[in-house]
């Protein structure tokens, strides 16, 4: 409508996983039941205070749940509080590809508690791993969150939505399961595969 653009010329396809971090994981590498996962640079729009606080709640309804956070930057906000959390473990540097590789496959969930954003590597990286996300509804997430189906959307700057989207998918093992599988079948071999996204641009521009 901006520019006046004929919508028959306009061709909307999908971003694929970044699966190169496969290469990476090694058979030794084991699950850590009831870890969650945030990466990434720490900058103000990630909202990780909200997820530091949501973890103090978690940690009540599963006390053996843990949160890792990864990333370099500076924090924007009094982290002292959380440091000395048992259920907390802070790597406040650049994480290399083989670390964050076994950081996301040992992890169950990875955690997404942006207060503002585009789009995300973050989400598509996660699911190359087959993990399931927690998102804010912001920006383009809620087009790469499929609720209930490839992990869950909530609310931006809601600590307490965010503990029980959290509570909710470790209290269920299952549900982390068939998200997994979801997510392997629809970005491996589904529509969503770079196979797919591929045979979409080549039909596009054949026809």
């Amino acid at each position: 409508k901006t520019y006046n653009i004929n919508q028959t010329n306009v061709l909307v396809n999908r971003l694929g996983i970044y699966d190169n971090i496969q290469a990476f994981v090694k058979k030794e590498w084991k699950v850590r039941k009831n870890n969650i996962l945030f990466f990434g640079r720490i900058t103000p729009y990630k909202g990780i205070e909200y997820l530091c606080e949501a973890m103090k709640e978690v940690s009540k309804h599963i006390p053996n749940a843990t949160l890792t956070i990864a990333g370099g930057g500076e924090f924007y906000f009094d982290i002292s509080e959380y440091k000395d959390l048992p259920f907390i473990e802070i790597k406040n540097y650049f994480i290399e590809m083989e670390e964050l590789s076994k950081l996301l496959y040992e992890t169950s969930v990875v955690v997404c508690p942006y207060k503002e954003a585009t789009q995300s590597g973050v989400i598509m990286t996660s699911f190359s791993m087959c993990k399931p996300v927690i998102a804010t509804n912001v920006g383009g997430l809620g087009d790469m969150i499929e609720n209930g189906k490839n992990g869950l959307l909530v609310s931006p700057c809601n600590s307490e939505e965010l503990a029980n989207a959290i509570i909710k998918l470790l209290s269920n093992t299952n549900e982390i399961t068939n998200m997994s599988t979801y997510i392997k079948k629809e970005y491996y071999n589904g529509c969503k595969s770079w196979s797919s996204i591929a045979d979409k641009y080549i039909d596009y521009y054949i026809n």
